[in-house]
């Protein structure tokens, strides 16, 4: 089975340099200037093992029973020295946290930032 391998990036040197390591290496690369495409996984937790504080009615939830995996679409626009991000994120249900998103039923989540760009 071959890999394939999609590689976002708005740095064309950057990208060009990663794109042809990777295919030195016999692995299939698709390299993309504009957008972004991407998974984010991860967790937000205060201890590693889940379990429940004393005194309290609750089970706070561990490293693993913390999880979550957004697939994330979206585009970066340099204004000048101003950086405009719109991001679409699509939760899934992995069996970890329920995310707001996943609790109200959103397939989408829209995450829009202006931001000054050297700083």
């Amino acid at each position: 089975m071959a890999v394939r391998v999609l590689v976002v990036d708005d740095e064309q040197d950057f990208l060009d340099s990663i794109v042809m390591r990777l295919e030195l290496r016999s692995i299939e690369v698709d390299g993309v200037g504009t957008g972004v495409a991407a998974l984010d996984f991860g967790a937000v937790f205060n201890r590693y093992e889940s379990g429940r504080d004393p005194g309290a009615s609750f089970v706070t939830p561990g490293a693993w029973d913390s999880r979550t995996l957004t697939g994330v679409l979206g585009v970066n626009v340099l204004l000048g020295p101003i950086l405009l991000r719109v991001h679409f994120g699509h939760p899934y249900d992995i069996d970890g946290l329920e995310t707001p998103a996943m609790k109200y039923g959103d397939d989408w989540v829209t995450n829009i930032t202006l931001r000054y760009f050297f700083w």
